[in-house]
């Protein structure tokens, strides 16, 4: 467990946002900085921010690298229940996938009525609703207790600033939102993911009470997960052994997630509306020290931190990586050689370009052109003789079959 020492030395390193232009087209969320690569790439810089009340408050020392670490955990994990955007993890904060299209909801499950927000299935119940999200629900139950079984109820996604509303899946079908069949498969997969989740933790001496889920669809079609998973930014963990008696006393769970933030914030009279109090970096740190407790709680493995400073650090691995096209290797004063890395879709990866070129030759009089793909050039120097270039691209450009849209590719060298 990292010291209270080392947390109070990580406030003076907070990663709040980071700039990398020559990454690509830029979206930053709550937490996560994305950038969008040319060759359909997504890269994901976790950071310490915290938001809660679909607000952002401030940092938390060392928060990025905890949630990063634990939705790689969480995506391994659970690779067999419903594949993952995940294609590499580069840096302590950064996570690298394929680009994929946001399904435009937010799937949360729900295992226990419980909740301090305004979209909190607690909130609704205690004001005398008995059905949430299309499902009903029974008389007679108290806060913190296990619904008769876990429940998907979608959100919509606010723009940044703006309040998530609760949705019935049936309610986002009407609105055009997202098919039937699409629906029904999110439904599936989540409570798929959700039940190996409550799986592990019970073997931890832990309860998943609730979390939320992204989804996106890959260029080959299918359906994954995305951004992070089971992390205590989107998850409530409560712990099991001291569960059964704190709900017959009538006290709130013991809980590591960012619930305590939510609970302080809540104390100071601020639940989303209004100026955000400033949280002191005594709470600040007793939030990370949780956080952490439930990254280690979770995998079964020490948190180790990096206190470097972080975006020099996260510029030089992401330098390094060669999980898409890579960059020449110079060494001396050796004989340069010109190569070009010809790059094929695969076939079932949508190709606009592909098809663009296909209607512009029928519209010349260019018959019979059928199934079109445009793919990509990389066009680099390298030092060294034709023999030991080709054997370096070569080896860099097989590192570009790592990404799932991306069938062959071709070197030529001159």
């Amino acid at each position: 467990m990292v010291d209270e020492a080392l947390l109070r030395k990580a406030l003076r390193v907070p990663l709040e946002r980071t700039d990398f232009p020559s990454l690509g087209r830029k979206y930053e969320g709550k937490v996560r900085d994305c950038y969008t690569t040319p060759d359909g790439r997504r890269i994901l810089v976790t950071t310490d921010r915290i938001s809660a009340f679909d607000r952002v408050l401030g940092t938390l020392p060392l928060k990025g690298q905890v949630l990063n670490a634990m939705a790689a955990f969480w995506f391994d994990k659970t690779r067999d229940v419903c594949p993952s955007h995940l294609l590499s993890v580069p840096d302590p904060n950064v996570m690298i996938g394929v680009e994929c299209e946001p399904l435009p909801l937010e799937v949360v499950v729900r295992a226990y009525l419980t909740g301090v927000t305004s979209t909190s299935i607690w909130t609704a119940y205690s004001r005398g609703d008995r059905t949430f999200c299309g499902h009903a629900l029974p008389d007679g139950l108290k806060k913190n207790e296990p619904l008769p079984e876990p429940i998907v109820t979608p959100s919509t996604k606010a723009e940044k600033g703006g309040h998530d509303e609760s949705v019935s899946g049936a309610e986002l079908v009407a609105r055009g939102a997202i098919s039937e069949g699409d629906f029904d498969e999110l439904e599936r997969l989540a409570l798929a993911v959700f039940a190996r989740g409550q799986e592990h933790c019970a073997k931890n001496g832990l309860i998943l009470v609730d979390t939320k889920y992204e989804f996106g669809r890959a260029p080959d079609g299918r359906i994954v997960l995305m951004d992070e998973i089971h992390t205590p930014d989107s998850s409530r963990y409560w712990f099991a052994q001291s569960y059964e008696g704190r709900l017959r006393a009538g006290e709130e769970p013991e809980s590591f997630d960012k619930e305590y933030v939510r609970r302080w914030l809540a104390a100071q009279g601020f639940t989303g509306d209004g100026p955000i109090p400033t949280i002191p970096d005594d709470v600040r740190v007793e939030a990370s020290r949780r956080y952490i407790e439930a990254y280690e709680r979770v995998t079964g493995t020490t948190f180790v931190p990096n206190l470097d400073e972080p975006r020099e650090r996260i510029a030089a691995a992401l330098e390094r990586d060669t999980t898409g096209a890579s960059a020449p290797e110079k060494k001396g004063n050796r004989t340069t050689m010109r190569a070009r890395v010809y790059v094929t879709l695969k076939r079932e990866v949508l190709d606009p370009q592909g098809e663009a070129v296909r209607k512009g030759l029928a519209s010349l009089g260019v018959e019979g052109v059928k199934d079109v793909r445009v793919g990509k050039v990389i066009e680099l120097e390298i030092d060294g003789d034709e023999a030991t270039a080709r054997e370096k691209i070569e080896k860099a450009a097989r590192s570009l079959l790592a990404n799932p849209v991306i069938e062959d590719f071709e070197v030529v060298l001159k």
